[in-house]
């Protein structure tokens, strides 16, 4: 959606999905939203320099989120 945001991953930041879950959805256990949004299978390994899309929480189940395809 147009309120996604993007991240990009550098060795600076954290590449755990787990902590960046956490960062921008207040709850780790959100990491999955993440991973399916980024079609990620390690979700605590993302390389330096992957561009994340993060979707609002608010948005999943909307037209064209992430769990409403």
């Amino acid at each position: 959606s147009t309120d996604d945001t993007y991240v990009t991953v550098t060795n600076e930041t954290e590449n755990r999905l787990d902590i960046l879950a956490f960062n921008y959805y207040g709850s780790a256990r959100y990491w999955w939203v993440i991973a399916l949004a980024n079609y990620i299978i390690d979700p605590f390994e993302v390389p330096a320099g992957s561009v994340l899309r993060i979707p609002p929480l608010l948005s999943l189940y909307k037209s064209g989120g992430v769990l409403n395809g």
